[in-house]
């Protein structure tokens, strides 16, 4: 059978459990929410570690798991077996059927959870993950969690802010949304820190705009930080995060121009054996900049002299080309840490 999350959350209630049960979609923090709620009902904390055992559905051993449900419940009536991230597309034809029997004939004192956290199963269905649905709809029961759409997200946002004795416009609450995107786990953890931010009271446009301001620029000292410290793949994520926020790409490759040219003065500045303070005083560190000397020391060995001169010769190619043509500048602030990344890789 198939089942809303209203009704589910009834079903819970009732503690009339069925054997077999598959939760999908693209709302994955309601999807984790419910999966870790079945368990929870299913097995109390006292009970749970002897019978609660869990697949991943990467490395997937039919076997392994069809000796699991045979043993027997300790100290409790029932036992759960959960499959994450079940592929089902990797099956030979004989082991998905083989599958299917097994769950067709699950011990009445076993439940089978399979629960695709981060998989998403829910485009354009191959025909063993739809005769797949069609056999648990049949057998047990089968969980949807659709992404919210907008007026539902600010509902829950507004109901969060609630409960932590905070008062939320709907104005304040539809720009969170606008801001940073549909993913409920994000938006609760911004709503968390917004919370925090404005000292649980009620929040402003003023309040959200100091809000924003200031996490934008975290993002930028995050952005840099991965960037020194060579770590690619999470800088990409942040400069996406930045061109999300529409920050001005100028802004960005400005800030990138700072930080090597920091790096390439303490640099000169250590050859020549300068203190702290003669650097501080010799190139105008002073006040709110000289935390960019200490910053900068602390990431100095990150690069070689050579790399730095090389990393401000791309930054400054990058510079004219955004000013002198018609490339798309997220574009070329792209290929620069791509430039970036290949020349520190190869040295």
């Amino acid at each position: 059978m198939r089942i809303s999350q209203t009704k589910f959350k009834k079903h819970i209630q009732e503690f009339n459990f069925k054997n077999l049960y598959f939760f999908y979609g693209k709302e994955k923090y309601v999807l984790k929410h419910y999966t870790d709620k079945l368990q929870r009902v299913l097995l109390p904390e006292n009970v749970s570690i002897f019978n609660f055992r869990i697949f991943d559905g990467k490395n997937f051993n039919i076997n392994e798991f069809e000796k699991d449900l045979e043993m027997v419940p300790v100290f409790s009536s029932k036992k759960c077996v959960k499959i994450t991230n079940l592929d089902l597309n990797i099956f030979l034809k004989s082991d998905f059927e083989n599958f299917l029997k097994i769950l067709e004939n699950i011990p009445k004192n076993c439940v089978v959870l399979i629960s695709q956290t981060l998989e998403d199963f829910s485009n354009r269905l191959t025909p063993k993950e739809n005769l797949f649905l069609k056999f648990v709809e049949k057998h047990g029961i089968v969980l949807e969690c659709k992404q919210l759409s907008s007026q539902a997200l600010v509902k829950q946002l507004i109901s969060w802010a609630q409960a932590i004795k905070t008062n939320l416009p709907v104005e304040c609450a539809e720009e969170l949304v606008k801001n940073f995107g549909k993913n409920l786990e994000i938006l609760k953890n911004e709503l968390l820190k917004l919370c925090a931010f404005c000292g649980y009271k009620k929040i402003s446009q003023k309040d959200l705009n100091f809000f924003k301001s200031k996490n934008l620029e975290s993002n930028v000292f995050l952005f840099i930080s991965k960037l020194v410290n060579k770590n690619f793949s999470s800088t990409y994520k942040h400069l996406e995060i930045l061109f999300f926020n529409k920050i001005n790409p100028v802004l960005i490759l400005n800030t990138i121009l700072l930080t090597f040219e920091d790096l390439f003065r303490i640099k000169v500045a250590q050859e020549n054996k300068k203190n702290s303070a003669q650097i501080v005083k010799e190139f105008n560190y002073f006040g709110s900049r000289s935390f960019r000397v200490e910053k900068a020391q602390r990431n100095i060995n990150s690069f070689s002299k050579s790399e730095i001169i090389s990393c401000l010769n791309f930054i400054v190619e990058t510079d004219f080309l955004i000013k002198n043509s018609k490339l798309i500048p997220e574009i070329l602030i792209q290929q620069l840490l791509g430039k970036i990344s290949l020349l520190v890789t190869k040295t």
